[in-house]
């Protein structure tokens, strides 16, 4: 139940004792052991007369050296304001320069309500932090502990609204990315170190995985975003294009293509080939399939494999040609798009159907 507020009286408040505090006790005796409840389970004292206030929850038994307390703070009913920033910003200020002119000047206003500031943080506290006189400022000893707390809480604060601040912005926190093997070798660092450089306070969480285990970890917010291969099936996604990359075809050593000007889609019609397999590499089997039957071309399939690394290993033994990217010409840090030989084989620019071959 919450005490009902009490009539101020001058001479109750000169026992430390302000009955605007609704404490719902009377004390009828300032003897040490001496102190005895009304009929209605309240204590009194003939200085305060009989008060208004309704019955507490909890009683207060005070002694006599409480009693003595003149002009200190009421007891704390739990039903006071709670002060604000901008009082404790004025409250640091004053403390900081010691002078309330310099202090009003530093927080662009006047005096009076400055000092109007202190003295409703003082009230909610229930405590006197500053000595004023017309010549000084002093905190007292409330003030000095006070003070550190006081900047603590501002720091806090605008520590927190920084924080909300740079996440609204992007500019700090964290996210979860997937990237396939093969984005590992090209995008990715480079996506890696432009982050360290312009979003320092953003952690990142790399996590490899094919493409359609992406889109899944996408839609169920598994990771934040995704370096994958087309199609992006999924209309409640957004994607954009980051990088292109020209196919290359890849030749074992001393075969004809080494010596030739240029090398054609339509060039591949009937050579040995290793194609990637259908099933864990069906990206790049869905487009050299589409690009074949564009070209209306058909090499001869001699095995079919998932990983590029293994396709190569078959290149350099003989086995038949193959078309890479140029991001896994980037694996040794010194391969260049064009007419590169690298472990037994080469690796041509393969150029679109749409050119003619030169006579």
């Amino acid at each position: 139940m919450m005490p009902l507020p009490l009539e101020h009286d001058p001479e109750k408040h000169a026992l430390g004792l302000d009955p605007r505090v609704g404490t719902g006790f009377r004390i009828r005796s300032c003897s040490n052991n001496n102190l005895e409840r009304d009929d209605d389970s309240k204590i009194s004292h003939p200085a305060l007369g009989k008060s208004k206030t309704a019955a507490a929850a909890v009683v207060f038994v005070l002694g006599e050296s409480m009693l003595k307390l003149t002009n200190k703070s009421p007891v704390h009913s739990g039903y006071a304001s709670m002060f604000d920033l901008s009082q404790l910003r004025c409250f640091v200020t004053v403390a900081e320069e010691m002078h309330f002119g310099r202090a009003a000047a530093r927080l662009n206003m006047t005096q009076p309500p400055l000092s109007r500031q202190i003295q409703v943080l003082e009230h909610i506290i229930e405590a006197k932090l500053l000595d004023r006189t017309s010549r000084s400022v002093r905190l007292t000893a409330a003030g000095r502990s006070f003070l550190p707390e006081a900047n603590r809480i501002l720091k806090l604060a605008e520590s927190a609204s920084q924080v909300a601040r740079r996440i609204a912005m992007g500019k700090t926190g964290s996210i979860k990315i997937g990237f396939t093997a093969a984005a590992a070798y090209g995008f990715l660092p480079e996506l890696i170190a432009a982050c360290r450089t312009r979003l320092p306070e953003v952690d990142l969480s790399l996590k490899e995985m094919v493409s359609s285990d992406q889109l899944e970890a996408l839609v169920s917010g598994q990771i934040d975003a995704g370096l994958l291969r087309p199609p992006i099936a999924r209309s409640e996604l957004v994607s954009a294009r980051v990088v292109a990359e020209p196919l290359l075809v890849a030749a074992p050593d001393g075969h004809p293509f080494a010596t030739a000007k240029s090398v054609f889609l339509k060039d591949l019609d009937g050579q040995p080939f290793v194609m990637y397999s259908p099933y864990e590499s069906r990206y790049f089997y869905d487009l050299l399939v589409t690009q074949f039957t564009r070209a209306d071309i058909l090499p001869r399939y001699v095995q079919h494999l998932s990983q590029i690394h293994s396709i190569l290993a078959m290149v350099r033994a003989g086995l038949g040609l193959a078309i890479s990217k140029t991001i896994v010409e980037e694996i040794g840090g010194r391969m260049q798009a064009e007419n590169r030989k690298e472990g037994g084989a080469l690796f041509r620019l393969l150029l679109p159907t749409i050119e003619s071959k030169p006579g």
